[in-house]
Order: C-alpha cells, then structure tokens, then sequence
C-alpha cells in the first residue's frame, strides 16, 4: 500500500509540472552590475570562503560580459 502512495504522489506531482521552455532574447545589459553571494552549498572551489561578490560588467566594444568574482579567505585576505 505504502509503494502505491508514493507512486500516486510522484505520478501527482510529476503531472504538476509546468513545461520550461527558453527565452528568445535575454537583454544581458539589464543583469550587468554587482551581484552577492547570500548562501551556497560549499564546493571545494569556495570552501572557507565568506562575502563572494560577482561583477558583470558589460563590453560594449567586444560584445561580451567581463567577470570578477572576489570574496575574503578565512583570514581576511580578499581573493579575487
């Protein structure tokens, strides 16, 4: 009885699901700018770290997005 339950609830929500489909156009220009870091699961790229901050910064001339992702180490130093 337990097996046909879980079955019906999966089956139920599976059928829930709205279906995703891709944008046409992203306007890069409107996400550029300082983004924070509020919480993550640690990987073992940022582990220790602490106030990661990611700046995308448009290039108008190239036509792509410039990164910097900086956050401080468990001692302090800032590490970009």
């Amino acid at each position: 009885m337990r097996a046909i339950c879980t079955i019906a609830v999966f089956l139920l929500a599976t059928l829930s699901c709205v279906h995703n489909s891709p944008v046409e156009r992203v306007d890069i220009k409107r996400f550029a700018g300082n983004w924070y870091l509020l919480y993550s699961i640690p990987t073992i790229f940022d582990k220790g770290r602490r106030e990661t901050t990611t700046a995308y910064n448009w290039n108008a001339d190239k036509q792509y997005c410039d990164l910097l992702t900086t956050c401080k180490k468990k001692d302090g130093a800032t590490q970009s």
